[in-house]
Parts: structure tokens; sequence; C-alpha cells
């Protein structure tokens, strides 16, 4: 399943995520789709990065991911939501 399906009919920003696809399934080999432009750092953390991170680590990496995300994923729909 594409997560990417609700916003193909954004019209999209510098920034602006476009597919969350594989952090869905962490460690998945589907690729990550990203717009990402001014004052983007783009760090890879491979699986076998994250899996020596003890426990807690991993849990606390994933819900920051997460919040990021969500927060991101906010911002540009309620920019979106301005303009219909």
């Amino acid at each position: 399943a594409s997560l990417r399906t609700p916003f193909r009919k954004m019209i999209y920003n510098k920034g602006s995520v476009t597919g969350i696809q594989g952090l869905a399934d962490p460690g998945s080999e589907r690729a990550v789709t990203m717009i990402a432009e001014d004052k983007t750092k783009l760090i890879e953390i491979t699986h076998q990065g994250i899996t020596r991170l003890e426990n807690e680590a991993q849990i606390q990496l994933w819900k920051n991911v997460s919040r990021l995300l969500l927060r991101k994923l906010s911002a540009c729909l309620s920019r979106e939501s301005f303009r219909d």
C-alpha cells in the first residue's frame, strides 16, 4: 500500500514530503521519496546501524522520526488548505 496516494493532487512546495514509503516498514528496501531543498540535510541510518542501538534508543529514534514527519505533513496540509 502506498502512503503517497493522499498527496498526489497536492501542489508541492520546497521541502514538502511526498511519500514516506520505507519508513512505514523499517528495514525494507523501498525508497523514501522527498522533495528536499533549502537548509535540508539528509542522513541515512542503515538498518544495521539501527539494530545496534539499545531497544530504548530505537524506540526514541522512531518516536522522533514520526514526530518530525507528522509535523511536516501537518504544515504541508495546512499550507495547501489555505490555497483551496
